[in-house]
C-alpha cells in the first residue's frame, strides 16, 4: 500500500472453493458474493518464540531468543446475510435441491456425524475502499489463500438473523501462496 491510502469499509467478500489436491481453484464452482456487514476481523496466528537468560543475582550476562512466526489468521466475519452456499462451504454441510428442478435450493443440512470432517478448502477475497478526499480512488483486495472454516455462531433474538462465521487462513502450500496477498484493483467482483 502507499503511503496516501485511507482504507474504510469492507465492500464486497468472495468465497472460492480451492481444490485439495492441487491448492488451485475449483474450476466448475462458481466464487460466491457473500453480503457482510463493512466490518471484517482478522487475528494474526503467531507461535510464539523462546527466551533464555543467563544471568548472575546483580545482573544479566546475556539473553537468547527466537523470533515469534506468523502462521496465519483467524478471521471473523460479521453480520453476514444468511446464504445456505456459505454455509455449505464453510461447515461443509449439504445443500438440498427440489428434485424436479436442480437449480431451486430447498433446504440445507449440516454435516453428520458418520461423515466425519466435510469442510472445504477455499480463498477469501475481502475488498475495502481506498479514498481520496471524499472519492473512492479503487479498492484493496486481500486474499487469504487457504482457509477452512467451522460451524457459525448462530443467535436468533429480536433483530434481524446474521450467522458469525469463524475462519482460519494459512499458507496454501500445494499452490505456493502465502496465507495473504494484498493488491489494487479498480472496480469490484461483479455479483455472480
Amino acid at each position: 500500500m502507499s503511503k496516501s491510502d485511507v482504507l474504510y469499509n469492507v465492500k464486497s467478500v468472495v468465497l472460492t472453493e480451492i481444490d485439495e489436491v492441487t491448492g488451485m481453484e475449483v474450476k466448475d464452482k462458481k466464487p460466491i458474493n457473500l453480503v457482510c456487514d463493512s466490518e471484517v476481523e482478522l487475528k494474526p496466528l503467531v507461535s510464539k518464540g523462546n527466551e533464555k537468560t543467563l544471568r548472575t543475582d546483580t545482573k544479566i550476562l546475556a539473553v537468547a531468543k527466537t523470533p515469534n512466526l506468523l502462521y496465519g489468521y483467524d478471521f471473523k466475519m460479521k453480520n453476514t446475510i444468511f446464504n445456505v452456499e456459505v454455509a455449505s462451504l464453510i461447515e461443509g454441510g449439504k445443500i438440498i435441491y427440489d428434485e424436479k428442478d436442480q437449480t431451486k435450493i430447498i433446504g440445507y443440512e449440516s454435516p453428520r456425524l458418520r461423515d466425519g470432517a466435510t469442510m472445504k478448502p477455499f480463498k477469501a477475497d475481502i475488498y475495502v475502499a481506498n479514498y481520496e478526499g471524499s472519492s473512492i480512488k479503487n479498492y484493496v483486495r486481500i486474499t487469504l489463500n487457504k482457509c477452512m472454516g467451522q460451524a457459525p455462531k448462530i443467535t436468533f433474538k429480536k433483530d434481524f438473523f446474521a450467522p458469525e462465521f469463524q475462519i482460519t487462513a494459512m499458507e496454501n502450500t500445494k499452490a505456493n501462496l502465502p496465507i495473504k496477498t494484498v493488491s489494487y484493483v479498480d472496480a469490484l467482483p461483479q455479483e455472480q
